[in-house]
């Protein structure tokens, strides 16, 4: 079995040694003298016998001086001292019998006559190599334990009958501790609560673990290790009382679960499905073991479990009749007992009658509450007469009705009787409360008009009928009457369970004051709960205004006295603008801005074959004309989706921004827009005028060169062949191979050829020249008329004529 593996690994197994031989002593003693422990610490020695490594035995001595530190100063418990020296010898070995993850070693001295222990020690704790970081802990945490179990044991009782309680202890201790239980969940996994304990003793096995999570729930609910170890190991008998009253009482508490190092097991539940009035069945227990069942109930009622034959206990009472208010109930039975134990158990099940208020009204002005019963007796819903506080009231299908006067705020008791069966219910009737969600001052002008909103809290299960009464200031002009008109100022109130919101129109029809009005919500007859507001006269007026071109809205700031600057938002130019605050609105103001125009205003400064450079104007024009407070006028411009710019005018002056656009165009026209508007410009192109003023044809034997002056004109600058030019003269030149007679010259705007002209030439030379008189020719070169204007050249490397005489 791998000691990685949580599941069924035996972490530990104590060795008794009641007869040590001289022999073994001196074979242990010699060995132990010829190693070197690999960790020297306070209270052990490491020596390591598997080469496992000096990382995984500091990793041991550090669990161990852990377990110790917190066993003995922290939690007080004894530890039973080295054989000899004072440190622990500890061995760390390749493997253990059984794959076993730890074993402690121990010796005693007794007196024979009378088994008890006289002294104890320690004479090595082995641990196997090759455990994970986890086991390696809690395995040193489990052989701890061990060490400390036997400075409690006085006879020799307990370690030579090794009883179950021994594993289960260290092992409980060890995963408590270290927050690991790779054992107590089997306790549940394999129903270890179904069998009794003190058969496992005699040699350490797997079952003895299970048990370990017993232990975990001892020492989570407050009993520590020492006190365990001192009531269980002290004394003479295999069979602890101390420990088999509380592991009855750990059976008892299986039926809510048990929390084991962060999750929760609970036992396997059989099914018992009451479908008549009695059940019985009987169950054998071994001792000190529980079985735990689930009653399922067709209803609630009274219910009565016996029990007969042998002792058991439970969580439930047993032998009393009780009542149910609900339809499943865990039991647990528990044999308390070290003997097996059959018992006979007989439920007897009696529906009864169950009564619940569904709804209601108390009416707070009369003092009556209405309630709504939902009655049934069993699983059935009643039909017939029923007894609500001793008064007849007929019930259909199960729902029955009752009034009850003179009822005010307290718990009330509903007694409804059936068949001679009873049910109580109860119902709490607590006052409500009440807030203004409305500022509780109003700013008001003599046209102001709105709601007065009331949050009202009903803390009951049924509904409130109460009357509320609105009071208001005088009018100043008037004061026979109210400055505010609220549609109604008496009104009755009804209040569901839970929150209201309450909302009263009112109206300002005069000249505002100061002055303080309250709401009263009645909370009896006579008596009321009170909200008081205040009045404060303002004015308002307005900063300015802002019309925002792309959007088409206007944005209006305005300034409450007392409360403060306000902005509102209307569409278009015109509009009225509703001055709201809180849950009304203070006045109301008319809103009239003037349109303003905007002009986009295009030119062309360079034209290329298929785009332009166009500075883009865009000129924002308002009105002359303005209202008595600020008005401006804003907009952000784009023209074919090019950003141009933005502007903010004032009412009565203009506006400009400008960009320059690169805008590619096809034929003999471009379109601008701005974009969100309905304004559009429509560009002609007007091409350049490009003409040849003269070129040069140069001829050479490999090579023809043209130099071509052009004239370009037009309205604007252009982009001809890469170079801008502006009503000038553009030169250029162009290599052509020998013997071509044509140049095309393409300018994007039209291509435009020259030609090589053809001259005449002829040869002029005396007939006869007396050597060595040099002979004078001479070369007529003639141009053709008919040629544009130009010249052509004629460059050979050298001219010879040679003459000879004779």
């Amino acid at each position: 079995m791998s000691s990685n593996d949580w599941n069924g690994l035996v972490p530990s197994v104590i060795m008794r040694y009641i007869i040590i031989t001289l022999i073994t002593l001196i074979f242990i003693s010699i060995n132990a003298n010829a190693l070197t422990p690999t960790v020297n610490s306070t209270h052990f020695l490491i020596y390591d016998l598997a080469n496992a490594g000096s990382s995984y035995d500091q990793a041991l001595d550090n669990y161990l001086e852990q377990a110790y530190s917190l066993y003995t100063n922290t939690l007080g418990m004894k530890m039973s001292p080295p054989c000899s020296g004072s440190q622990y010898t500890v061995y760390v070995v390749s493997s253990l019998p059984g794959s076993e993850a730890g074993v402690t070693g121990w010796e005693y001295t007794y007196n024979p006559n009378t088994g008890q222990i006289i002294s104890t020690c320690i004479e090595y704790i082995n641990i196997s190599a090759g455990l994970s970081s986890d086991w390696l802990e809690h395995t040193a945490y489990h052989e701890l334990v061990h060490v400390s179990q036997l400075a409690y044991m006085q006879y020799t009782t307990i370690p030579q009958d090794y009883p179950w309680y021994i594993e289960a202890d260290a092992e409980g201790t060890a995963s408590y501790y270290t927050n690991q239980c790779p054992m107590a969940q089997d306790y549940f996994q394999y129903n270890q609560y179904g069998y009794d304990p003190y058969d496992y003793s005699g040699e350490p096995i797997i079952n003895m673990y299970y048990y370990s999570a017993f232990i975990y729930w001892l020492i989570a609910n407050g009993i520590g290790p020492a006190t365990i170890e001192q009531n269980v190991f002290a004394g003479n008998s295999i069979i602890n009382s101390w420990l088999d009253n509380y592991y009855t009482q750990y059976l008892v508490s299986l039926v809510h679960g048990q929390n084991l190092c962060g999750s929760t097991y609970y036992p396997s539940f059989q099914t018992i499905s009451m479908s008549g009035s009695t059940y019985s069945f009987s169950v054998s227990l071994q001792g000190l073991s529980a079985q735990y069942y689930k009653v399922q109930l067709p209803a609630t009622g009274t219910i009565e479990i016996t029990a007969g034959g042998g002792s058991v206990i439970s969580n439930i009472e047993l032998n009393s009749a009780f009542s149910i208010t609900n339809t499943t109930l865990y039991m647990a039975l528990v044999n308390p007992t070290t003997n097996n134990e059959t018992v006979t158990l007989t439920i007897s099940y009696t529906p009864g009658i169950t009564a619940r208020i569904v709804g209601g009204t108390y009416n707070v002005m009369t003092e009556s509450l209405t309630l709504n019963l939902y009655v049934m007796y069993g699983t059935a819903p009643i039909t017939g007469t029923i007894y609500i506080n001793g008064t007849p009231t007929s019930a259909s299908n199960g729902y029955a009705s009752a009034t009850f006067t003179g009822i005010t705020w307290g718990t009330y008791v509903v007694n409804v009787t059936y068949e001679n069966s009873t049910a109580l219910t109860y119902i709490t009737l607590g006052q409500p409360t009440a807030s203004l969600v409305t500022t509780t001052t109003l700013y008001l002008t003599s046209n102001s008009f709105g709601n007065l909103v009331i949050s009202v809290n009903n803390p009951n299960s049924v509904t409130l009928v109460t009357d509320m009464l609105i009071t208001s200031p005088p009018s100043p002009i008037n004061p026979y009457k109210p400055m505010i008109y609220f549609e109604p100022p008496n009104t009755t109130l009804i209040l569901g369970p839970g929150t209201s919101t309450i909302k009263i129109n009112f109206v300002v029809n005069s000249t505002v004051s100061n002055g303080q009005g309250d709401i009263y919500i009645y909370n009896s007859p006579s008596t009321a709960l009170s909200l008081g507001y205040d009045v404060v006269p303002v004015q308002v007026s307005i900063i300015n205004a802002t019309y925002y071109i792309n959007g088409n809205y206007t944005i209006v700031d305005t300034y409450v006295n007392d409360v403060g600057k306000m902005n509102f938002v209307i569409g278009g130019f015109t509009g009225t603008v509703y001055i709201n605050y809180s849950t009304y609105t203070i006045t109301t103001l008319k809103i009239g801005v003037v349109s303003p125009t905007v002009r986009l205003l295009p030119e062309i400064v360079l034209l290329a074959p298929s785009w332009a450079l166009v500075n883009t104007t865009i000129e924002l024009m308002t009105p002359n004309s303005c209202p008595s407070f600020p008005v401006f006028y804003y907009g952000e411009f784009y023209v074919n989706n090019t950003y141009v710019g933005s502007k903010l005018v004032s009412c009565g002056s203009i506006g400009v921004v400008w960009n320059l656009l690169n805008e590619t165009y096809t034929g003999q026209y471009m379109v601008l827009s701005v974009a969100g508007m309905n304004i559009m410009a429509n560009i002609s192109i007007v091409p350049p005028l490009i003409n040849v003023v003269n070129y040069l044809w140069n001829i050479t034997s490999t090579n023809e060169y043209v130099i071509v002056n052009l004239s370009i004109y037009g309205p604007y600058e252009y982009a001809v062949l890469s170079h801008y030019v502006n009503n000038s003269t553009l030169q250029l030149t162009y290599s052509l191979p020998a013997n071509y007679t044509m140049l095309t010259i393409n300018t994007g705007f039209g291509n435009i050829t020259v030609s090589r002209p053809t001259p005449l030439i002829s040869l002029e030379s005396p007939a006869v020249t007396i050597y060595p008189q040099p002979i004078n020719a001479v070369i007529n070169i003639t141009m053709p008329p008919t040629c544009l204007p130009g010249f052509i050249e004629y460059v050979p490397k050298w001219f010879i004529i040679l003459i000879n005489h004779g």
